[in-house]
């Protein structure tokens, strides 16, 4: 046993017994068979504690003034005593007030908000403990963080652009020099002010276009097929230019693009394998040699396009007052009854007199006639056309009870119109409840392949519960409007979030390959927008733009088409911010 701080040899008294701690000097370890004449006892006997040392401090025996030790015990036997109980060098504790060793201070305790921490070391930014004058301390030096290298919360305009957060997120920044050509006054990128949205696609990618109010386009999404340019294969996640040069429209179908310029001349690019890029000659793709493709813009060898429109393998383009059709023809919806395979060459559809507006579906093709008619061919398996049959037309024909429309719009296999006065009506396939009428069954079963388990309306029905529109768009399997108040509803397919309620969730759907949950059969309004002036749809996404330019996008994103710079999924509309 050795003695500690502050322990002391006692005297018993006459018997001359010393004992340490009650305990008899006798049965201590230092005990020595040694007799001699009696020795001085020293003032003070300092020894060093063999636990708890601290290499600093040395603990001392302390015996009165004159007190002898006599018999069995002298000098040598205390020396040799405190020699047997001097402590081995112990390795140095922070907070014991005396700096030794690898301590670079030691202030006698473990507060880490004074300038010497727990670890006896000078406070410092960057050591991971919060000292006094800094208002955080993440244990890093990283300026691009929420702690910057100053150990001071990241905030817009510090000179460091943070890094760490997802540009939806809080405290995300794009740029920190506020009020810059270049970063807005929260440290945001100047965005473009958009006027129009175009979207399209198919089960092998989806595209997304849209023009600034100044009239540049910029394009996003898939590019199995090189239709956007750059290096082929390669998907845009965010909004990017395509050409040097702006047309005055473009609209996207399954692979593939077609723009007119101011100049009247039209062009297609992108997949071409059922001629849908028109007459220009084409090459074996280069991700996919079963496959062509054309790179380059290809002309329509049309004069006079004032407008065109895309589906999944076919084009057409409304020119000098005609309308012209050209790709897949496999269903009639090139409107040329003489010719049942695809064709490169531009063909003219007959019985169109009046035409002012077109849509074009998956294989299906709409065109708004005199007085507000609406004449339909191609594919009509699920009642698409809306003439009250199942059979595909290879030429025009009227769709039943509709007049006054001003708008339509098409999805893979149903067909949505708008009239003068707001009221939105749909027809033909409604498995997803994208027909808008409250419930996934229809009035009529169709036949879909060899499949009689799908439900179609084969005549145009109003959408329920809907206030008057002022646009219209059809994605694949899902349907929305926009209100004359501004604000969007959405029904059909949900599985993606491409309704926008916040969820992939909904009623039973009936799909060819079986039932499902994820559709939403009745308009849901989506309270995130308000003050909308344009819609699109495309395969499963849906995007809109407010009165201030602000584009929202939702829905799927497996190629970056919502150009969110991700490939996540969004089940509620978030605005794109362009770098």
């Amino acid at each position: 046993m050795c003695p500690g701080p502050g322990m002391r040899w006692r005297n018993a008294g006459r018997e001359r017994s010393w004992s340490l701690l009650g305990r008899p000097l006798r049965q201590l370890p230092l005990w020595t068979a040694l007799r001699s004449k009696p020795a001085q006892l020293p003032q003070r006997l300092p020894l060093r504690p063999r636990s708890r040392c601290r290499s600093s401090r040395r603990a001392e025996l302390h015996a009165g003034a004159g007190a002898e030790l006599h018999g069995p015990m002298r000098l040598q036997a205390l020396l040799l005593g405190s020699a047997l109980c001097a402590c081995a060098p112990a390795s140095p504790v922070c907070g014991d007030g005396h700096t030794e060793g690898s301590e670079a201070c030691d202030d006698g305790n473990t507060d880490d908000a004074d300038d010497c921490t727990s670890l006896c070391a000078p406070a410092r930014c960057g050591d991971g403990l919060l000292s006094p004058g800094e208002a955080c301390d993440d244990g890093n030096l990283n300026d691009q963080d929420a702690c910057t290298s100053t150990c001071q919360e990241a905030r817009c305009g510090d000179g460091f652009q943070r890094m760490d957060v997802n540009p939806d997120a809080p405290g995300y920044e794009a740029c920190d020099a506020p009020g810059s050509e270049t970063c807005t006054s929260d440290c945001r990128r100047p965005q473009p002010v958009w006027d129009r949205i175009i979207m399209g696609g198919g089960d092998s990618g989806a595209i997304s276009c849209a023009f600034e109010m100044n009239g540049s386009l910029r394009c996003w999404g898939n590019n199995r097929y090189g239709a956007l340019g750059g290096e082929v294969g390669v998907d845009r996640l965010a909004p990017g230019p395509i050409f040097e040069r702006s047309p005055a429209g473009i609209v996207a179908g399954g692979g593939h693009l077609c723009e007119w310029l101011a100049d009247g001349t039209g062009a297609c690019w992108g997949l071409a394998t059922a001629g849908q890029t028109g007459p220009e000659p084409s090459e074996s793709c280069s991700r996919t040699a079963r496959e062509t493709c054309r790179y380059a813009r290809g002309s329509t060898q049309l004069s006079g396009v004032e407008s065109m429109g895309a589906g999944l393998t076919h084009s057409c383009a409304h020119h000098d007052g005609h309308l012209s059709c050209w790709g897949s023809n496999l269903h009639g919806q090139l409107g040329d009854p003489q010719r049942r395979a695809q064709l490169a060459q531009p063909v003219q559809v007959e019985g169109l007199e009046g035409l002012s507006g077109l849509a074009l579906g998956g294989f299906h093709t709409c065109a708004i006639v005199s007085d507000g008619a609406v004449r339909c061919w191609g594919r009509n398996a699920e009642g698409q056309l809306g003439n009250g049959s199942d059979q595909d037309a290879f030429v025009p024909v009227p769709v039943r009870n509709l007049t006054a429309i001003t708008q339509l719009a098409l999805g893979e296999r149903h067909s949505c119109a708008l009239d003068e006065q707001g009221q939105v009506t749909c027809w033909g396939y409604n498995g997803y409840g994208q027909v808008g009428q409250g419930a996934i069954p229809s009035p009529r079963r169709c036949r879909l392949g060899q499949s009689s388990r799908n439900h179609c309306h084969p005549r145009p029905a109003e959408v329920d519960g809907l206030a008057p529109a002022q646009a219209i768009a059809a994605g694949a399997r899902h349907s929305c409007a926009l209100t004359r108040g501004g604000t969007v509803v959405c029904w059909g397919d949900n599985r993606r979030g491409q309704v926008g309620d916040g969820t992939a969730a909904g009623e039973l759907c009936i799909p060819p390959d079986g039932v499902t949950a994820g559709c939403r059969p009745s308009p849901v309004l989506l309270a995130d927008l308000d003050e909308i002036v344009a819609i699109a749809a495309g395969h499963e996404g849906t995007c809109a733009i407010d009165v201030a330019g602000t584009l929202s996008c939702w829905g799927r994103n497996s190629w970056g088409q919502l150009g969110l710079g991700d490939r996540q999924d969004r089940h509620h509309p978030v605005a794109l911010e362009v770098d």
